[in-house]
């Protein structure tokens, strides 16, 4: 089950959607998945596709940089 959301997942950040710097998608234990944007801009795009679509969990960037956020998605 957890493959086939992530296979899902994947499919649509970057064949729907088009993002570039998705470097990893990850199940999360609680059922989301996490998505490791390279790009905080793309980041953003997809937590407010999310957030309309009532699934967004958390946005929360990796380094200090700036650089690399994860933007989860809440399945339940």
């Amino acid at each position: 089950k957890g493959r086939a959301i992530i296979k899902k997942m994947y499919d649509l950040v970057t064949k729907q959607l088009k993002f570039k710097t998705v470097e990893d998608i990850q199940p999360l234990k609680d059922g989301g998945v996490a998505f490791i944007f390279g790009d905080k801009a793309e980041a953003s795009k997809f937590a407010a596709y999310l957030k309309k679509a009532g699934a967004l969990g958390k946005v929360v960037p990796l380094r200090r940089d700036g650089k690399r956020t994860m933007v989860s998605l809440k399945t339940k």
